[in-house]
């Protein structure tokens, strides 16, 4: 495998509160078919998790196209994910492993992305 792309991302979990208390609804629309289930669990540090590890994924990728709702990612233990595009890219689904950081009052992701 080699190489394909690496993007980081950091949100601070005050923005995080305050966007899941102001926007209701809208959080539905940054989340996969999948992560729909999490909304009304959704505390801030779960949702700057989501968040950081999608834009993350979309610096990797450096797809334009995609849509936040377009990417799905998948906790695992100590602290690392697993993300992946729901819409074909060519002809694969583009998987990638990361890792999340905190430093102070933030969330961070690390997303590597390889070529098969």
């Amino acid at each position: 495998m080699t190489l394909s792309g690496a993007g980081v991302d950091l949100i601070s979990l005050a923005r995080a509160k305050r966007f899941l208390k102001s926007s209701g609804s809208r959080v539905k629309r940054l989340l996969a078919g999948s992560e729909t289930r999490l909304v009304r669990s959704l505390t801030p540090l779960m949702f700057a998790r989501l968040f950081s590890a999608k834009e993350a994924y979309l610096k990797a990728t450096h797809d334009p196209t995609l849509d936040l709702s377009d990417i799905e990612v998948k906790i695992l233990p100590r602290g690392r994910f697993r993300v992946k595009s729901l819409r074909l890219a060519g002809r694969h689904f583009l998987e990638a492993e990361g890792c999340f950081f905190h430093a102070s009052s933030h969330v961070g992701a690390l997303v590597i992305l390889w070529k098969p």
